[in-house]
């Protein structure tokens, strides 16, 4: 199958050369041209574990190829994947300039045949029934159909997650795009990988689901930590034990300075913002938000008195 990926940052590289290792033919394409010409030599701007080995890999046996043409890579590709990034606003929305752009490109230049947009990058619910309706305002004959297929990959750890994920959530509007996606994954599903076939709004929300529940879950073992230090109770034998409740689990229990990243704050943020714009307040969330900067101070004076202990002024 013929596969495009606009966008070859972290997410866009992984999900393109792990297709390809799967034996789809992908095409990359960026604007950044620098970056493309080091992807054809097959040089990454960026460390991850395993993945300059199938990028190299996967040129050398022509399944991988890169470029900067647009066009080119519309027309290439029977699914284009929509990888570009979701910047933080200052209000704490995502934006989503360069995802329109995406899906309005695609139109212009699809004409009338029938492709599926898939958005991969993390957006909230809305975001591809709005990309729908801006594709059919480019192009009112424009048979591309959006699907929401969010990733849940771990820096350090993407090309294993990539192949070996706990679900995969495709959210789509008709039969044909389901199966579209399903001819995609299908060297992972052949593998019995759990596949979740729902709407638009509900896949998008899944992704900020998954990692808002893992920010709050750093934010609830923090604060117990504290707690902790005030009763003289053991916080890494507290987690432990907690920990063997299978309802629990033992991930995500690490007491700490809270959580960062390039996920975790945005899209807590984002979801809090895109809930206020429907007219809700989610009040636990922007605690947790709330808590989680406080953390940072929380741990201070600690540091700075083991500091001051060790040196020993």
């Amino acid at each position: 199958m013929k596969i495009s990926i606009f966008g070859t940052g972290y997410v866009g590289l992984v999900t393109g050369a792990s297709l390809a290792s799967l034996g789809h033919e992908v095409l990359c394409v960026d604007v950044d041209a620098a970056k493309i010409e080091l992807l054809q030599r097959g040089v990454l701007s960026f460390f991850e574990p395993g993945l300059r080995e199938i990028v190299q890999l996967n040129i050398e046996k022509k399944r991988l190829q890169f470029t900067t043409d647009i066009v080119k890579g519309v027309q290439f590709g029977d699914a284009i994947f929509n990888c570009v990034g979701t910047p933080e606003k200052e209000d704490g929305a995502a934006d989503l300039q360069y995802v329109f752009q995406v899906a309005e490109m695609v139109a212009r230049h699809a004409g009338q045949e029938y492709k599926v947009l898939i958005n991969k990058s993390t957006v909230p619910p809305g975001t591809a029934r709005e990309c729908a309706m801006r594709m059919k305002r480019v192009n009112s004959g424009c048979e591309v159909e959006m699907v929401s297929n969010p990733e849940f990959l771990k820096q350090g750890n993407a090309v294993y997650d990539f192949n070996h994920p706990d679900k995969i959530v495709v959210g789509a509007e008709s039969v044909k795009a389901f199966q579209v996606l399903q001819k995609v994954y299908h060297g992972l599903l052949k593998m019995y990988m759990p596949l979740i076939e729902t709407n638009w709004e509900t896949a998008e929300m899944i992704k900020y689901a998954n990692n808002v529940f893992l920010a709050t879950k750093i934010s609830y073992v923090n604060e117990l930590a504290n707690i902790c230090d005030h009763m003289g109770a053991d916080i890494k034998t507290v987690t432990k034990a907690i920990g063997m409740d299978q309802r629990i689990g033992t991930k995500f229990l690490n007491a700490g300075i809270g959580y960062g990243g390039s996920c975790f704050p945005k899209d807590v943020r984002a979801i809090i913002a895109v809930a206020k714009e429907k007219g809700y307040t989610p009040e636990l969330f922007e605690e947790v938000d709330n808590f989680n900067e406080r953390q940072k101070v929380v741990l201070l004076p600690r540091i700075l008195a083991e500091l001051k202990r060790v040196s020993g002024n």
